[in-house]
C-alpha cells in the first residue's frame, strides 16, 4: 500500500495538499461567518437562513452537474489511465457502456490489470 502511495504523480500530491489546504481554511471560516453577517453587517435571522440556504444549494447543485459532466465524458481517470467501453446485450437488449476495462492501466492502478467491471445493474452469475 506504501509503495502504490508513493508511485502517484506529484500532481496528485499537491492537488492532495491544495485540497487539504483549501478544506482547512473553509472549516477555520465556515463558523465565523455567521458571526460576522449578524454583528458586522446586522443582517436579521430570516436573512441569514436564506444565505445559508442558497450557499448549501448551490454547492448541491455544482456537485451534482459536475457530476454528470464527468460520469458522460468518460474522460481518463488520471490514476488508472484510458478505459474501454463494451455495451451489454443480454436477450436482444443493450445495456450502453455497462461494462469496461482498462488495457493499459498506470502503475498505481495494476491490480486492477486483467478485470472487467459492471455496473448500470449488471449482475454477474455462474
Amino acid at each position: 500500500m506504501f509503495k502504490t502511495l508513493l508511485a502517484l504523480p506529484r500532481t496528485v500530491w499537491l492537488i492532495g495538499l491544495i485540497s487539504l489546504v483549501n478544506d482547512s481554511a473553509s472549516e477555520m471560516l465556515y463558523p465565523l461567518m455567521p458571526l460576522y453577517l449578524v454583528s458586522v453587517l446586522m443582517v436579521g435571522p430570516k436573512v441569514l437562513g436564506v444565505i445559508e440556504g442558497i450557499a448549501e444549494a448551490s454547492s448541491s447543485i455544482f456537485k451534482l452537474v459536475s457530476g454528470v459532466i464527468v460520469d458522460r465524458t468518460k474522460k481518463a481517470k488520471p490514476w488508472k489511465g484510458t478505459a474501454s467501453y463494451y455495451d451489454v446485450v443480454v436477450h436482444a437488449q443493450s445495456n450502453k457502456d455497462a461494462a469496461w476495462y482498462y488495457p493499459e492501466p498506470k502503475l498505481a492502478a495494476k491490480n486492477i490489470s486483467g478485470y472487467v467491471a459492471f455496473w448500470k445493474g449488471v449482475e454477474v452469475v455462474d
